[in-house]
């Protein structure tokens, strides 16, 4: 089971984990949590979020078995695209008019993680994938993973930068 570093930042504190149904028509992006390897989501939010942010930080650690191949297709695994051509093989698979069929990616699958992000793809083909900006993933399945809260501000800041390095994000994810 691969359980790297990742994170989910939320305004609201989340009180319980919920299963969330893949819409029926094609689209960018499924619904769930949204997770993200490490400070890779801060980082981006550093450098191009002019907005206030909330600093509730989640540690997510994945109870589901990770595959990296279309053919494992498992609703109790999670899907990885960890290569160009996994990637153009999903796409293949699941796209539909330069958008994906989250509904069926939801029936084969628990959740999805794209670690490494490729920027350099056919924008046409792939505009669904750019619009993830980095590595990350989405899990739609509550019994995939577990959540637990590293750190509380519930009050909007510009300042997680800080909040990250004063709390000692490292130290808490290795925990």
């Amino acid at each position: 089971m691969e359980n790297k570093r990742y994170i989910h930042l939320s305004k609201k504190k989340i009180r319980s984990l919920k299963d969330r149904e893949q819409n029926k028509i094609p689209g960018n992006q499924p619904k769930g949590l949204w997770i993200a390897k490490e400070k890779k989501w801060i980082d981006f939010l550093d450098k191009n979020m002019s907005k206030d942010i909330y600093g509730n930080i989640y540690k997510v650690n994945l109870n589901s078995q990770v595959v990296k191949s279309l053919k494992e297709k498992n609703e109790n695994k999670i899907l990885k695209i960890g290569t160009m051509k996994s990637l153009e093989k999903f796409n293949d698979k699941y796209g539909k008019d330069n958008k994906i069929d989250w509904a069926t990616v939801g029936k084969h699958f628990n959740g999805i993680i794209f670690d490494p992000y490729y920027k350099d793809v056919d924008p046409v083909k792939y505009k669904w994938y750019l619009t993830l900006y980095i590595p990350s993933g989405c899990i739609w399945n509550k019994n995939a993973m577990n959540i637990e809260l590293l750190y509380e501000n519930s009050k909007p800041t510009k300042k997680v930068r800080f909040i990250v390095e004063n709390k000692n994000l490292d130290k808490l994810l290795l925990s």
